[in-house]
């Protein structure tokens, strides 16, 4: 299948438009089509385009097309359509508005805030409009993040719209043709018979509900439906919805009063011949899985049920796009990731629990080997839970132990207990169950992320780890909680002797902080073994031994977040002497993203010396997409170069001086590592740099 969609961004129109509808048939979507995507932001309504024009005795034609991100952002009408709705208010001779819902070529759309503005200021009598039914939704939270998105199933109830004209009524009639979205407002018109509606005489039926589009590459949109309109029933004076009946806009068609007809030479309007009694019908939507009876709370969000095998198949293809269009454009698996998304879009099939529909989505994320690529929302909370065991495990050797332990926690674990088995199954059995679940950039990095699943689940759950002690077997209970204390460590900032500071950056992020161990330390070492919290941007400053320096480049992909190469400058602006120690870097398997990127950073401005381990490899900025089922992915938008131009390795950092703690060293609470990078400060062990 990743074949047929891949053949929608060929040069051959007609291949791809074959392509499109043998998938938009199978998708069950009469919304469903392929389009060209335009910034509608970048356009205006041509000049040569009347608003108003005289249609018939007390009949005008009211176009209403505007830039959309005017009257959603601004709240207001553009100034050519506020002068004809004006111009229309004043007029006396008014009896009948033939509203023209057609776009303007691909450009000018009509949306739902204009509309209604529109229509409140030509209404004599509030319109009721329905409830919307939102299979999930693409808004971002600021002040919750990604899970403060209120995505999945859920209903947005009815309400009235207000009416501010005064008089006597006015005839509408509405004129939409195949590239048509009937609204909201639309919708409730025609459904009320407030409105006649007049269809194109060839071609599809308007589109109904409320659309998503997502990239699928040479310039492509895929368009399909994310809402659908649903009248309630009863609603109480409070707002609440007991019910909803069987009239939505996926089941209840459009009464269609005639068809209009186009000029020859213009394309506009030259008539509109009515059907007389016999109302033409559309098609139906079908594919929605219809919510639960009750909903209490129309505006609050609810717990979705499980996505039809439409919907299902849907998450596959929005997934699949929206990382082609917008991950990493160096380093991209594009074959693997087309492999993956067939397996899935199959799977999808069978994923009738929501497990099971989370484990595909998992499944597929898992071969991109990219360690921002995450799934994350309730049913994923619900999955592995938001607790987790008050242990470390982590491999020493050829061993699974228990390398930190929360020291708040009432629990017999130990550093250096040997791992046999978790919840009764063989340690290295339970880490291979969770390894196609999980994508990372190396098989250490898979390694560590399954481990850390195992320790996830629910808040409160008695887990039993078997673990040896010297000649001991035991089995140790405990309970997940919350929040653990494993990341308690020493003061972030410190002198280790009199020449060797040290800086704990995930612990440290103001430039004061840093000025208090660089004024009295020879010799600097920077801790990025747990992820940082800024600092380095503050360090790389006070380390240029010019104005300026070019730190690493992100390259971008061609479609979503940006294009092009973006080189990340390092300046400092500060009226004091630059600082001229050594610096030393300590890295480890859990040094990822930002950890990395520091590291980078540091090596552009001086001549810094690693020691530890591999890092995790991953680099790059973070993007996310919402999915059906009120979940969310995360994945790496953007290459990196260190500023010697050369391609960030995917496989971690390598460091200039290996030290791998031994068990003895956990046992013993000790940081070789630590201590080889006091050597090397001390400058009593070289570096390789």
């Amino acid at each position: 299948m990743a074949e047929e969609l891949d053949a929608l961004c060929a040069h051959d129109d007609q291949a791809a438009d074959e392509t499109f509808a043998r998938l938009a048939g199978s998708m069950h979507d009469i919304n469903a089509r392929i389009s060209r995507p335009v910034d509608i932001t970048q356009h205006q309504m041509p000049r040569d385009v009347q608003r108003m024009t005289r249609a018939a005795d007390g009949a005008w034609i009211l176009r209403l097309p505007q830039d959309q991100a005017l009257s959603t952002a601004e709240g207001r009408l553009d100034e050519d359509l506020e002068q004809a709705l004006s111009a229309l208010e004043s007029r006396s001779d008014v009896s009948r508005v033939i509203l023209d819902l057609r776009p303007l070529g691909d450009r000018l759309m009509v949306d739902e805030t204009s509309l209604q503005e529109v229509l409140s200021r030509l209404m004599t009598q509030p319109l009721r409009l329905p409830a919307v039914q939102h299979a999930f939704r693409g808004g971002f939270d600021v002040a919750h993040g990604m899970d403060g998105m209120s995505s999945g199933m859920r209903l947005e109830g009815g309400r009235d719209l207000a009416a501010k004209r005064p008089g006597r009524a006015l005839r509408m009639s509405i004129v939409a043709d195949e590239r048509t979205v009937v609204t909201r407002a639309a919708w409730a018109l025609i459904q009320q018979r407030r409105a006649e509606l007049f269809i194109s005489g060839s071609g599809d039926p308007p589109m109904v509900g409320e659309m998503e589009a997502v990239a699928v590459g040479n310039g492509r949109e895929f368009r399909f439906t994310t809402a659908i309109f649903v009248e309630v029933e009863d609603e109480s004076k409070r707002g609440r919805v007991p019910a909803l009946d069987a009239a939505d806009s996926s089941s209840r068609p459009l009464p269609v009063a005639g068809r209009f007809e186009l000029c020859p030479q213009s394309r506009d309007l030259c008539g509109l011949t009515s059907a007389g009694t016999s109302s033409t019908s559309m098609a139906p939507i079908p594919g929605f899985a219809r919510m639960a009876t009750a909903v209490t709370e129309p505006e609050s969000p609810r717990p979705p049920d499980v996505p039809d095998a439409a919907w299902r198949g849907m998450a596959a293809i929005k997934l699949w796009s929206s990382i082609k269009a917008a991950s990493r454009p160096l380093t991209f698996p594009a074959a693997r990731w087309n492999a993956a998304f067939d397996q899935a879009a199959a799977a999808m099939t069978e994923a009738t629990s929501k497990d099971r529909y989370v484990d595909v989505l998992r499944r597929m994320l898992a071969s991109l080997n990219d360690g921002h690529a995450r799934l994350m929302g309730r049913w994923m909370r619900a999955r592995v839970g938001e607790g987790a065991l008050p242990v470390r495990l982590r491999r020493v050797g050829s061993r699974f132990v228990v390398k930190d332990v929360d020291g708040s926690a009432p629990m017999a674990a130990r550093r250096g207990d040997q791992v046999l088995a978790i919840d009764g199954k063989p340690i290295a059995e339970a880490v291979a169950a969770q390894l196609p679940f999980v994508s990372a950039a190396t098989p250490a990095s898979r390694e560590l992320l399954a481990l850390d699943l195992l320790s996830q689940r629910p808040v409160g759950q008695t887990a039993v780890i078997r673990v040896k002690r010297g000649n001991q077997q035991l089995d140790l209970k405990m309970q997940a909680t919350s929040a653990r204390a494993i990341e308690a460590s020493q003061s972030s900032t410190r002198m280790l002797s009199t020449s060797v500071g040290y800086l704990d950056l995930s612990e440290t992020e103001d430039l004061a902080t840093v000025d208090a161990v660089l004024g009295n330390a020879a010799s600097l070492i920077v801790d990025l073994r747990r992820y940082p919290r800024g600092a380095a941007w503050a360090l790389a400053g006070r380390l240029l031994k010019a104005p300026m320096a070019a730190g690493p480049t992100h390259v971008m992909p061609r479609q979503g977040i940006g294009e092009g190469a973006v080189v990340q400058s390092v300046t400092t602006n500060r009226a004091v002497t630059q600082w001229r120690g050594r610096v030393i870097a300590l890295i480890g398997p859990e040094t990822q993203s930002q950890g990395e990127y520091s590291v980078l950073l540091l090596k552009s401005v001086t001549k810094l010396c690693t020691v530890g381990q591999n890092t995790f490899g991953t680099y790059g900025n973070v993007a996310a997409a919402s999915l059906p089922g009120g979940l969310f992915v995360s994945f790496t938008a953007n290459d990196v170069l260190s500023a010697d131009g050369k391609l960030a390795n995917p496989g971690g950092l390598v460091p200039d001086i290996l030290v791998e703690p031994s068990l003895a060293d956990i046992v013993a609470g000790s940081d070789p590592v630590l201590n080889a990078a006091v050597q090397v400060a001390s400058r009593r062990r070289s570096c390789t740099t």
